[in-house]
């Protein structure tokens, strides 16, 4: 399983991508106005560190370990956040 992601932090919503990019500006061009910044290929475990300093119980996450799990083991690019 492929456990790097890039996680991406747009205006209305967040998401989570398997997608392959050259960096992170071609990112921003994919998403246009909407992009706002990203973390660049992070590895599942930091995510999740981060995801615990930053917004504490996991019920504040944008995304669920669960669902990150689910995502990184299917075939699906993207992932956007409920939340």
């Amino acid at each position: 399983m492929n456990n790097k992601i890039h996680y991406i932090i747009l205006k209305n919503r967040i998401l989570l991508s398997k997608k392959e990019y050259s960096d992170w500006r071609e990112i921003q061009e994919e998403y246009g106005e909407e992009f706002m910044t990203c973390f660049w290929s992070v590895v599942y475990k930091d995510l999740v560190e981060y995801f615990e300093g930053d917004f504490g119980d996991e019920s504040n996450w944008p995304f669920t370990q669960e669902n990150m799990n689910d995502f990184l083991a299917n075939n699906k690019l993207t992932l956007q956040s409920s939340k």
